[in-house]
Order: structure tokens, then sequence, then C-alpha cells
């Protein structure tokens, strides 16, 4: 289970700097929950025995943090102008 929220965050972060003009937030996250879910639906992840820093709250941690920073296109900033 750890590997796999490892494995989700490191995704996130690879399709965020991937530079795809056609991703944008949204379909970042719309993506990244479709494989929680994918995971969640093969009991990779057990409910039953979640911990406080799962891959959900991974997820929404980084959706606080982006969503001001991208408005309402979803259009990531580019990391080298922070």
């Amino acid at each position: 289970m750890l590997s796999a929220m490892l494995g989700l965050s490191s995704y996130a972060q690879q399709r965020a700097t991937a530079q795809n003009p056609t991703e944008n937030f949204y379909t970042v996250r719309n993506q990244i929950l479709k494989e929680l879910n994918e995971a969640k639906r093969k009991g990779d992840i057990n409910e039953t025995e979640r911990e406080d820093d799962d891959a959900m709250a991974k997820l929404k941690r980084w959706e606080h943090f982006m969503l001001p920073r991208v408005g309402p296109k979803g259009i990531f900033f580019d990391a080298d102008s922070v």
C-alpha cells in the first residue's frame, strides 16, 4: 500500500511537469482520482486500515495547494518562474 501511495504522489509530479499542453490541473486530478478508485476497487487500498496520511489526503493537499495557482482553466504555472 505504501508503494502505491508513493507511486501516485510521484505520478502527480511527473504529470504536472510533463508540460503536455493538452493536460491541465483538472485532467490530472481526474486521472489520479480514477486511478485511486481503481486501486480501491482492486483492493490495493484498504479502507478499514486507512492511515491519516493516505493517498487521498495527499491528493487533497496537492489540490488545495494548486487550485488557487492554476486559475479557472487549470493551466499549470511554470515551475522555473516561482
